[in-house]
């Protein structure tokens, strides 16, 4: 199942309770081209406990302990392609 946080305190709820899962980081208006990017729940570019603003008006995350889900839903919503990210490599 597919959680998308509506807040970054739901954001690290979910990182907390699943953390063999996996996030992705996305732009609301699909025109970033280093995006959609598949991280694991305890990359540092996705969670950073010091740094706030992960879910905003313009980015969301996708979080699922699923890989294979979240490359679905990429692969139907989002033409860019989903990316993987090189330091935590899922």
């Amino acid at each position: 199942m597919i959680c998308i946080p509506g807040s970054d305190e739901e954001y690290f709820q979910w990182s907390d309770e699943n953390l063999e899962g996996f996030i992705v980081n996305s732009d609301k208006a699909f025109s970033d081209r280093d995006l959609p990017m598949l991280h694991t729940v305890a990359c540092g570019h996705v969670n950073d406990r010091n740094w706030h603003g992960y879910t905003t008006r313009a980015t969301f995350k996708l979080c699922s302990i699923s890989k294979q889900e979240l490359e679905a839903w990429i692969k139907q919503t989002d033409a860019r392609g989903l990316k993987v990210c090189k330091s935590c490599t899922p």
